[in-house]
């Protein structure tokens, strides 16, 4: 078989998240981003430019045929990724994705090729879910148990986060806009200009790259887990409702079909009464929901990095966020 290169907007590909699809080049600076290609062959390389956003590289996950074969550490500049090779030709399903958050690492997909052919776009799935966080959500130090270790690339892993194992239980699509340190009225050193709100309309916020276009994913649901940066640095009770209020406004207005879930408490429960209060005040949006998640327990499960939750404890908080949504789905 033939060696082909494959047009980056070949509709017959299932980009993942939020990947900036541009006309050389597909952006995935945001964790979870990357693709999902049907093949009828017997291999599949990407090329991938990784750019120097900190000191920190990107990672990537390649899974063939429903089972994950390795990561990928990129190096700056071009990389050639052989995703698949060898394999017996026949039907085959690649997926890459990215394991690491864009306020850290930022990279793009510039050229895929397949020895065969594409077939068929894989199916998208019934229910969509948007995840809106900060580090609990870009899965900082779950890769880790050393409680003292700071942030590094490779004890990321956006993949094994609460996020992911919901939409995993609940066989869901799902797209993350996660920051790490990052809250909804101001981070955990108090800026408020390091804030979610100004970087959910944009592709890539730190990038400054293009608005983006809520068309290309519209979720069922759209769950948020904000707070523990905002209260860590002494957050206004009543400045943080006002942004709830407004933002909860923002995410009704981009994505009108969906069910609102405002989560809290995996990591510490500093701030959940008022953030709990604030959600059910909102006003003049329908279809919003406060939702606790369980508390991690560093003895019985184990830690992350900088004394974030471990891989255990996010797996309990997934299980527990999508008996609710399936609950609230049911009504």
């Amino acid at each position: 078989m033939t060696q082909k290169e494959i047009p980056l907007q070949d509709e017959r590909i299932k980009y993942l998240g939020r990947s900036g699809i541009l006309e050389d080049e597909v952006v995935w600076d945001h964790s979870c981003t990357g693709f999902e290609i049907n093949f009828y062959g017997t291999g599949i390389t990407a090329m991938v430019e990784e750019k120097k956003a900190s000191g920190n590289r990107s990672f990537y996950g390649i899974w063939v045929d429903g089972e994950k074969v390795k990561t990928e550490e990129l190096i700056w500049g071009t990389n050639k990724l052989v995703l698949a090779e060898n394999l017996p030709q026949g039907d085959h399903t690649v997926r890459l994705v990215k394991l690491t958050e864009a306020r850290f690492t930022r990279s793009s997909l510039t050229e895929i090729s397949v020895i065969g052919d594409l077939v068929e776009r894989p199916a998208d799935r019934e229910l969509k879910i948007e995840f809106i966080g900060d580090s609990l959500t870009a899965g900082f130090g779950n890769l880790t148990s050393n409680p003292n270790q700071d942030y590094t690339s490779a004890t990321q892993d956006g993949t094994q986060t609460f996020a992911s194992k919901t939409a995993e239980l609940m066989k869901a699509d799902y797209s993350v806009v996660a920051v790490s340190g990052w809250g909804l009225a101001q981070d955990c050193d108090g800026n408020k200009n390091n804030v979610l709100p100004l970087a959910y309309g944009f592709t890539d916020h730190f990038r400054n790259l293009n608005v983006w276009d809520f068309t290309q994913f519209q979720p069922d649901i759209v769950v948020i887990n904000l707070g523990t940066n905002d209260f860590s640095s002494k957050v206004p009770e009543e400045f943080f409702a006002e942004k709830v209020q407004s933002f909860s406004e923002t995410i009704a207005a981009k994505n009108p079909e969906a069910h609102i879930v405002w989560c809290y408490g995996l990591a510490t429960e500093n701030g959940l009464d008022a953030i709990q209060s604030a959600v059910e005040g909102v006003t003049g949006v329908e279809n919003i929901h406060f939702v606790r998640l369980p508390l991690m327990n560093s003895q019985t499960d184990g830690v992350g990095g900088l004394w974030h939750p471990s891989i255990k404890s996010h797996n309990k908080a997934g299980e527990a966020l999508a008996e609710v949504l399936e609950g609230i789905l049911s009504k």
